[in-house]
């Protein structure tokens, strides 16, 4: 995943008047304030700074991507030969420092995102188990993960130890969600159903006051399951909702290995069937919500 110039844009663009952009590759690697003798400008480096103290050797510059606050009042396309540069024009008003310090902390949450992603596909070539790899996925997160079927029946989760929310550890002692959370849930997949991404979403239900952090699991275009975080360790930043995303998408790849998950469909009633048979039903209480949620009546007696 490497940072681009367009990406960086709508980074800035509450705060932005224009944007120029040539046809030239614009892949970012760092960021510099640009200073007064400054007279080299690397074309993969994004130079910050304000139109009023540019240096003369930039505006000889064939190519060079630019973040720059106009506080001169006088047209960037004036300026520029806007066909050879990426720019980004802010409003002049802008805190040179803050806009550098955003750009940097941009670069520095992608940069995060690119070692997650090291981290969660050695973790795939190693052939690691569901088990392992949410192990290592809550380790990225700081937070608790627990992944779940399309049915609501929990099949991975870390290590309980990092579960300190009573309501989950009861969810996976029962290992099935609670019908709350399952009603939550599918109120806000019926407000999204025209979603077919990976987009995240926040749950919370009943008098539980942690916050859930939700990602659809997909084979195929075709939803298999849900990631689910707990805010049980820290609040959730943004970075969380790209790592949350990543992870969706490993755990994908891994499920679909599984043959149990060919029949996508149907999974809601095989996993009754074989909880069934397996005497993993605890208490009435139990099949009655499992029964709710396949929306399977199977009559008075």
């Amino acid at each position: 995943m490497n940072s681009n110039f367009y990406d960086i844009y709508n980074y800035f663009k509450d705060i932005s008047r224009n944007i120029f952009m040539n046809n030239k590759p614009s892949k970012i690697v760092d960021t510099k304030l640009i200073t007064k003798h400054q007279n080299i400008f690397l074309t993969d480096i994004l130079y910050v700074g304000k139109t009023s103290y540019l240096p003369k050797e930039i505006y000889k510059s064939n190519y060079c991507n630019l973040l720059l606050i106009n506080d001169a009042h006088i047209p960037i396309d004036k300026l520029f030969n806007t066909s050879c540069n990426n720019i980004i024009e802010l409003n002049g008003d802008q805190d040179i420092y803050e806009v550098f310090n955003k750009s940097k902390d941009f670069l520095f949450n992608n940069l995060e995102i690119i070692n997650n992603s090291a981290i969660l596909l050695d973790s795939i070539l190693k052939e690691n188990s569901l088990n392992k790899i949410i192990e290592i996925s809550s380790k990225l997160l700081d937070n608790p993960l627990i992944l779940i079927d399309n049915s609501f029946k929990i099949i991975a989760y870390s290590n309980s130890y990092d579960i300190t929310d009573i309501y989950w550890k009861e969810n996976i002692k029962n290992g099935y969600c609670s019908y709350d959370f399952i009603v939550a849930v599918n109120k806000i997949i019926n407000l999204k159903k025209a979603s077919k991404n990976h987009d995240t979403f926040e749950v919370i239900c009943g008098e539980n006051p942690v916050i859930k952090l939700v990602c659809k699991v997909t084979i195929d275009e075709k939803v298999t399951g849900y990631l689910l975080a707990l805010s049980s360790n820290k609040p959730f930043s943004d970075n969380d909702n790209d790592t949350l995303k990543l992870i969706s998408k490993i755990i994908g790849m891994e499920i679909k290995k599984n043959n149990l998950y060919n029949n996508i469909d149907n999974i809601a009633y095989e996993n009754l069937l074989l909880d069934l048979l397996e005497d993993k039903i605890l208490n009435s209480k139990m099949l009655s919500d499992r029964l709710k949620n396949i929306k399977h009546n199977l009559g008075k007696y």
